[in-house]
């Protein structure tokens, strides 16, 4: 089944699956309502006259009531993760059809200064990240982000990422399950930062002796107090005294467990989603190495992360009934309820709050994984890259296109570069492709780092530290020219160079803020520069004499150009470079077309 027939079928089912849902809601709360007229009249008969029936029928009809209360809440939680699941597979409908806008475009992670994110459309609307983007947590979008800005050059590393992707996008299922859970729950960028606060706050009561001993004691002195005034033999004032010191025992400490309680309240619904995020992690067997370690790290002791997860909700849970002022007086006068429950969730920190980091990581990695297996699933004649050996460079492009470009006619090109050091000298007219041609290698080799497939019939590589300049911008805040902020994007890039031994660069147009006799004197020098450095990429240029270098270094430098054909005095593009030196410039054919002179 194609990727298309399967949103629509889930499409379909869901829908028809959420109306009889909702039809259920509408008979019960009908039920609900004639149980409720039921008891009333029982009530008022009973006023009347006491019987057994009247009492059997109230019982009965309140008991009925309180299920139905319940079966109404659980379908409204399965209608609500049903919707969600049907937003997501219309929403993929949409991807398929070009548009990715319901999903996040990640804005927030641009940043001019980036090596190449901003050059290579990484972030921002319309990007590499809002199309891959499917995560349902904060960190599984940072983790995405990361992925996509920290390039994995290591060869293992990528193949075992890649082992994870495929079998993720087999399981689509789980993946809607998993973003449907965690997207049932909107995070706020606080939570977790509160969590992990609150879980470092010094305990009070868990490791003191004195709070140990007493916690179960006293209150089992006091109801057997209660218990004993009860049947008339001791006077009240021994249990009120009993109660009355227990209340005083909570009160000394009823700031802290203030603070406590709101703090991880408030977080409670977040909590929850981490929980069911594991738990749902926890409930699939996996058998790719890289996830089967993630999952492994988040147990202990052979305990499963979401027993643990559960065991603090319940705690939680139940220290919320202090909300209500006159259920925590008796509470706390009874069982000493805030320091018993505060003893067991110091208790729960003290043994797991070592292991949140690592359940956070295994949501996180899931998370980001599985948007790069979505990616995959969606893009099934795409090519999951061959990773090379480091030990020279080397790059194999077949039919090679730019992900982002519409698929009906999109144009392919295919590309080998091997050894260094190694550099392509583009010419060509305007909007005749160049800028896209470098992109689109930018781009694929980010894809292919981060460990999911790339638009290609086949894509081969060397992992590589990319390096970009396409897009410098001045600055009058920083008091920037924009040469001058262009040469120390180019400076940055020479340094990169000279450390980094297996380092990819792409540069269009070097040079373009300075008069056209310097323009082509340091862009010269600049290529020599990179050639003695046995630098490897592609430079994009207008300056025709450039090409000249190609014969001053044979093997090294290589030209393509990307041509315009005239045709009935329009010009054509086929975006397809084609060996050698371009030989038709545009720029006075566009000005004339639109009239500027």
């Amino acid at each position: 089944m194609s990727p298309g027939d399967y949103y629509e079928k889930q499409i379909n089912e869901l829908t028809t699956s959420v109306g009889q849902i909702t039809g259920k809601v509408e008979r019960i709360s009908l039920f609900r309502l004639m149980l409720a007229g039921m008891a009333i009249t029982c009530i008022v008969l009973l006023f009347r006259e006491s019987n057994l029936l009247l009492w059997s029928g109230l019982v009965l009809a309140v008991g009925i009531f309180v299920f139905l209360v319940k079966a109404t809440t659980a379908l409204k939680e399965e209608k609500r993760y049903k919707e969600e699941l049907l937003k997501i597979n219309r929403n993929e409908v949409k991807a398929l059809a070009g548009d990715i806008s319901s999903f996040g475009n990640g804005k927030e992670y641009m940043d001019p200064e980036h090596p190449y994110s901003y050059d290579m459309d990484i972030f921002g609307d319309g990007s590499i990240f809002q199309m891959l983007n499917r995560t349902s947590t904060r960190h599984g979008n940072e983790t995405l982000a990361g992925c996509l800005t920290n390039l994995c050059t290591d060869k293992e590393e990528i193949i075992a990422r890649q082992k994870a992707v495929i079998e993720l996008s087999g399981k689509i299922e789980w993946r809607q399950r998993f973003q449907a859970v965690g997207q049932l729950t909107v995070e706020s960028p606080s939570d977790r930062g509160q969590i992990e606060y609150w879980l470092g706050v010094p305990n009070t009561f868990y490791g003191n002796k004195f709070y140990a001993r007493i916690r179960k004691l006293v209150p089992a002195v006091t109801l057997a107090a209660w218990v004993v005034w009860a049947v008339g033999l001791v006077p009240v004032h021994l249990p009120v005294i009993l109660s009355s010191l227990q209340l005083m025992l909570t009160g000394q400490h009823l700031k802290y467990v203030n603070m406590r309680h709101q703090l991880i309240h408030k977080n409670l619904a977040t909590l929850r989603k981490f929980y069911r995020l594991m738990e749902t992690i926890e409930q699939e067997e996996f058998s790719s190495e890289y996830l089967v370690a993630i999952k492994r790290k988040t147990f202990r002791n052979d305990q499963g992360p979401s027993a643990s997860f559960a065991r603090l909700i319940r705690l939680v849970d139940q220290l919320d009934n202090r909300l209500n002022m006159v259920l925590a007086g008796i509470l706390n006068g009874l069982f000493l309820w805030d320091i018993n429950y505060m003893y067991q969730i110091e208790k729960w920190v003290d043994e797991f709050s070592e292991m949140f980091p690592e359940w956070i990581h295994a949501i996180a990695q899931f998370d980001a994984c599985s948007s790069l297996a979505g990616f995959m699933y969606n893009h099934p004649g795409y090519d999951v890259p061959e990773v090379l050996d480091a030990d020279m460079f080397h790059l194999e492009v077949s039919k090679g296109g730019h992900p982002l470009l519409d698929r009906e006619g999109l144009v392919t090109n295919d590309l080998v570069q091997k050894g260094s050091p190694n550099l392509l000298l583009i010419t060509g007219a305007n909007m005749a492709g160049k800028s896209t041609f470098l992109r689109m290698i930018g781009v694929n080799l980010v894809l292919a780092m981060a460990g999911t497939c790339v638009c290609a019939e086949r894509f081969a590589f060397t992992p590589v530290k990319l390096f970009t300049s396409m897009r410098t911008n001045d600055s009058v805040q920083r008091h920037t020219s924009f040469f001058f902020a262009e040469l120390k994007r180019l400076k940055f890039i020479v340094d990169q160079v000279k450390q980094n031994k297996m380092s990819y660069i792409m540069l269009d147009e070097i040079l373009k803020g300075t008069n056209s006799r310097d323009q082509h004197s340091g862009a010269s020098k600049l290529i020599e520069n990179i050639i003695r450095l046995n630098g490897v990429g592609m430079i994009a240029t207008h300056d025709v004499d450039l090409t000249r270098l190609s014969a001053v270094h044979p093997g090294q430098i290589r030209n393509i150009a990307f041509e315009i054909e005239m045709e009935n005095n329009e010009m054509k593009f086929d975006y397809t470079y084609r060996d050698g030196v371009c030989q038709n410039m545009n720029a006075t054919m566009l000005m004339e077309q639109m009239n500027i002179f």
